[in-house]
């Protein structure tokens, strides 16, 4: 393993803003939870949560799935604001796109939700850090995350387990390893890991290449860097 590639994992992460980020987590799911919303966590701040008990040290983005998204947006959306953050629409443009109409070509992924005082993001009207909102489109007990094309089924998500996270509650799926077996395509996710691609915080390509590290060396590489 080179230095080249190793240094991918100490340019991303929430870093200073891990506070910040970890309140808008806990006020999040206090309000979620308040209001009787299912959601849970997922992707890298799942992985996170079952590996390292904490954020993945080189993610920069929180991921949840709300589940009952009409009574997030009756209930929740006015609540967060009324606390200092803005929930926006994930729209994304699907370039490969066969229609010719430009409206077909965007596609409705969720939402995101940010600190009104958070960073500005070079581009982009949301800020750093924020919630990513995924909401699932069900086919009978089956669920995708658009635009993932990965296809989950609810029986390993409910029903739902409390956690801590950091010394405040978050819901996870009753099958969590299961669940990232089925994302990642492999169970050993415990053990290897790769570099961050995206960099949220300016949300662009981070260009790291691909290839699968043991999390230990990663580990053990990020903490040379402290002392």
């Amino acid at each position: 393993m080179t230095t080249s590639c190793l240094h991918y994992f100490s340019e991303i992460g929430f870093l200073k803003e891990k506070p910040i980020a970890l309140k808008l987590l806990k006020n999040v799911s206090e309000i979620l939870s308040a209001d009787n919303v299912a959601y849970c966590l997922m992707f890298g701040t799942l992985l996170g949560k079952l590996r390292h008990d904490d954020f993945i040290p080189w993610d920069d983005d929180i991921d949840i799935i709300i589940f009952d998204v009409e009574k997030f947006e009756s209930l929740c959306i006015k609540k967060l604001k009324k606390i200092g953050y803005t929930t926006l629409i994930d729209r994304r443009l699907i370039k490969n796109s066969d229609s010719s109409s430009s409206e077909e070509k965007w596609l409705h992924c969720g939402y995101r939700i940010y600190p009104d005082d958070g960073f500005p993001i070079p581009g982009q009207k949301w800020k750093f850090p924020w919630v990513g909102v995924w909401e699932p489109a069900y086919t009978g007990d089956d669920f995708t995350l658009a635009p993932e094309k990965n296809i989950y089924q609810k029986s390993n998500f409910f029903p739902l387990q409390t956690v801590q996270f950091q010394g405040f509650p978050v819901l996870i799926p009753v099958d969590s390893p299961k669940v990232l077996t089925s994302y990642f395509k492999t169970d050993n996710w415990m053990e290897f890991c790769v570099p961050p691609d995206l960099n949220h915080r300016e949300y662009k390509k981070t260009h790291a290449p691909l290839s699968y590290l043991p999390v230990a060396e990663v580990m053990a590489y990020l903490s040379d860097l402290e002392t």
